[in-house]
């Protein structure tokens, strides 16, 4: 504010002094059209600029690791891709499968066991002291075919060694020697021989004694026959339960292959897209996030 009466000099000053305060005010900057298009401001944004893409961090899943999770358990890989339906299908066959190899598995012992009780009960027809299979009653009948000497007794408390040895000399009416010697007893491959080959009928209790000779007529006793039927049927459920392990392994192989696709579609169905560019203005790059989920 000036004064009446102020001098030249003062007035000169606040000349000055006002002039200096409106050159320390901000003026704006103004960009054409033509000057943002620049070839060389395209160069120099182009230089700049860093594009990349990403995956979401914590979102992206391994395939190995899928992989090794649906060998150790069916489903679990697929369940670590999201893919639930696919996971309860196979964790669903897994239990069923070890369950029907469980099943088999009982019925299998069973029938073990029913087998064994049929050969070793005591015989109903002879009553003799023996059971229906006889492993003295066997070397009693070899004595009487080829005239041999075995030791009742000694074959009777379960030492087979001598009767072995007369097995592997002993010949067939055609001239064949014997293909087996009897197993110890209560062995698996004991029960399994007595059912199986036509040398061991005669140690059945229902063999006819009148067919005793080299030839071994198997139809001589009906309950080599039965038991035979028996064993068969056991190996048969055995046999179930191991087709059951091998269905279980390729579960895990199917579920494996499975888990690494499952997963694959899971990282191609979600993407991030990261972006990182320089304000026209400015210059500093500035972030830019695109995200894509595929349905």
């Amino acid at each position: 504010m000036l004064t009446v009466g102020a001098s030249a000099q003062e007035l000169r000053k606040l000349q000055f002094v006002q002039a200096g305060k409106e050159l320390a005010k901000p003026m704006p900057v103004f960009f054409s059209s033509s000057e943002l298009s620049n070839p060389i401001w395209d160069g120099f944004q182009e230089e700049r600029s860093m594009q990349f893409q990403t995956d979401a961090t914590g979102k992206r899943r391994s395939l190995v690791l899928a992989g090794l999770m649906s060998a150790a358990l069916p489903g679990a890989g697929e369940f670590y891709a999201e893919s639930y339906l696919r996971s309860a299908l196979f964790l669903a066959i897994e239990g069923v499968l070890w369950t029907m190899h469980a099943r088999f598995l009982n019925q299998g012992n069973q029938a073990a066991r029913d087998y064994k009780n049929f050969a070793d009960a005591p015989s109903d027809l002879l009553q003799d002291g023996r059971s229906r299979w006889s492993a003295a009653r066997y070397a009693e009948r070899l004595n009487q075919i080829y005239g041999a000497s075995l030791d009742l007794q000694r074959v009777a408390r379960n030492d087979f060694s001598e009767l072995n040895a007369f097995e592997r000399q002993a010949k067939y009416a055609n001239g064949t020697t014997f293909s087996h010697t009897l197993p110890p007893f209560g062995s698996q491959q004991y029960y399994e021989l007595i059912g199986k080959y036509d040398h061991y009928a005669v140690g059945w209790d229902d063999y006819d004694a009148r067919q005793l000779n080299a030839s071994f007529n198997e139809r001589a006793s009906q309950r080599f026959l039965d038991f035979g039927v028996q064993r068969q049927e056991f190996n048969d459920i055995l046999n179930r339960a191991t087709t059951m392990v091998t269905f279980v392994i390729l579960n895990h192989a199917l579920s494996l292959i499975d888990a690494v696709i499952a997963t694959a579609q899971y990282n191609e169905r979600f993407n991030v897209f990261l972006e990182s560019q320089p304000d026209p203005l400015t210059g500093q790059l500035v972030p830019r996030a695109n995200l894509r989920v595929t349905f």
